[in-house]
């Protein structure tokens, strides 16, 4: 967003875009440039009463932001109406998941709903939103899926809530990078090696663009940076394996494995949610994900693939062999499960008798 301000408001950090002038008719070489110190700022107030700042180019702190917001309403309105916009995407996002999986209860609702409200109104976040989705629906659409997911499995396993800002930093801004890339590249079904590598730089440009934020920390960073590398190596663009990745990256990074398997796409047709965590957890059986942290997000979904181990109400421990055995009828909350004693018994049961996904056993 771009806003002519009395020069009596410059504080630094602001992006200075135009001083109103030709370049030939000042001092000034550069009409664009970011204040860095006083001295700069003293000498625009005494040569100009007014210049044109662009805020999303800014690096302002929280509390020069409120000053600003003070003595132009403008901005606000301008912030208000791209958090309604972010917010519209979030609930539409929202009640979709909420009818493929049995993901979220109205608590978790209200809590996921209030910290994507503060993240919202982080200082420059509504400026990229607007700047990076503006005209590109489906991208803000894919993200609020992702941002919701993430913060529901940052629940789930109770990260700190530091950890968890952090997360939903990233989430939000972890592929704006592909607003970067040509529209017709990003929809072409069989790739060049050259474009392939093309796309992969979304993670440089992501991170360009999330370093500007004066919110984000290592840890915002650091998931952004490593959203598509792999427990065993094979990811991109460092190939870092799972000793050098934090547990927020290997969230992140199946959260957002499973948010593309469950939508349609130009490279693949959509899976159903059984379907995507059946493919999740053969990919950690092979060591590409971290197993444990794959099955808690599946004890997350509770939704069970085949060969999953899960330790029941009664204390029982079992192999699932079918999520929705019975497919004749409506109910599809029955589970076939082996028995791990018993001489390998076989029986059906129902999903909420399922304390929980056991970590500590090998399928």
């Amino acid at each position: 967003m771009r806003i002519i301000i009395s020069t009596d408001h410059l504080v630094v950090g602001l992006f200075v875009c135009d001083l109103g002038q030709p370049w030939y008719k000042t001092s000034y070489l550069r009409h664009k440039f970011r204040l860095t110190d006083q001295s700069e700022l003293k000498k625009l107030q005494a040569k100009f009463s007014e210049v044109e700042v662009d805020l999303l180019k800014s690096e302002l702190t929280t509390e020069d932001t409120q000053v600003l917001l003070y003595h132009y309403p403008a901005i606000e309105t301008y912030l208000k109406s791209e958090i309604k916009r972010a917010s519209e995407h979030f609930s539409c996002v929202l009640a979709d998941i909420q009818k493929s999986s049995l993901l979220l209860d109205r608590k978790l609702q209200k809590e996921i709903s209030q910290l994507v409200g503060q993240v919202c109104k982080l200082p420059m976040v509504p400026s990229l939103v607007e700047h990076y989705f503006s005209g590109n629906d489906e991208l803000l659409a894919k993200t609020m899926r992702v941002l919701i997911l993430t913060l529901a499995f940052a629940k789930h396993i109770t990260l700190s809530r530091k950890k968890i800002e952090s997360l939903a930093l990233a989430a939000l801004f972890h592929d704006v990078g592909m607003a970067l890339l040509p529209k017709n590249m990003l929809r072409k079904k069989n790739l060049s090696i050259e474009e392939r590598l093309s796309i992969e730089q979304h993670v440089e440009f992501s991170c360009n663009i999330v370093s500007q934020l004066p919110n984000a920390n290592k840890g915002v960073l650091d998931i952004v940076a490593n959203h598509h590398e792999n427990a065993d190596g094979s990811g991109y663009p460092k190939g870092l394996n799972t000793r050098q990745l934090t547990l927020e990256a290997k969230l992140f990074r199946i959260v957002t494995m499973y948010e593309a398997m469950t939508r349609e796409t130009v490279y693949r047709a959509k899976k159903t949610p059984i379907q995507a965590l059946e493919e999740l957890f053969k990919l950690s059986k092979n060591r590409v994900l971290p197993a444990v942290v794959t099955l808690k997000f599946i004890d997350m979904l509770s939704l069970y693939p085949t060969g999953v181990p899960v330790t029941l109400k009664n204390d029982k421990d079992a192999f699932v062999l079918r999520d929705n055995f019975v497919i004749d009828r409506l109910d599809k909350d029955v589970l076939l499960v082996q028995y791990m004693s018993h001489e390998n018994e076989v029986a059906t049961i129902m999903r909420s008798d399922v304390k929980r996904v056991n970590y500590h056993l090998n399928a």
